[in-house]
């Protein structure tokens, strides 16, 4: 077997995607099938290059959560823009996700850059109301109406 790529990159076959490397090669190669190879950071969550000044993202739930604003704040340490982080895949927060968030909020102000948080659902938004996270927070009701709000500040 010959080692196609290292554990920090991931191969997606149909539905099935798992780390590569180690000497592993997936079946749907080897059956000559289509193969489409990803690495851990464009797997862990979309993000997308909105303008020069903007970032559009999209979180999960966790343990992906942590994961993904970890790599958002390693990235905007380096570059600071404004963020605006879609909400629609995450299910539910909990105090290290609020924590995160926090400290993603406090790099960007202190870079003078905004963040805004945008289709949050029902019971997410029940744990911002109950922390009072929703007074610190900019929120949209969905991204076009974030990325306005950008625009006209």
């Amino acid at each position: 077997m010959t080692n196609i790529g290292t554990a920090e990159n991931f191969f997606i076959c149909g539905s099935l995607t798992a780390p590569i490397g180690f000497g592993i090669v997936p079946a749907c190669l080897k059956e000559g099938r289509g193969i489409q190879y990803q690495s851990k950071e464009a797997r862990a969550m979309a993000i997308q290059e909105w303008s020069d000044d903007v970032i559009l993202a999209e979180v999960t739930s966790d343990p992906e959560f942590t994961d993904e604003l970890n790599m958002m704040l390693d990235r905007l340490e380096k570059n600071p823009k404004d963020v605006v982080v879609n909400f629609s895949k995450v299910k539910y927060l909990n105090s290290s996700n609020i924590s995160l968030l926090l400290k993603l909020r406090k790099l960007l102000l202190d870079n003078k850059h905004r963040l805004l948080l945008c289709e949050i659902h029902v019971q997410v938004w029940g744990v911002f109301l109950l922390t009072g996270l929703d007074a610190i927070f900019d929120v949209a009701e969905d991204t076009p109406s974030a990325l306005a709000s950008l625009q006209m500040d």
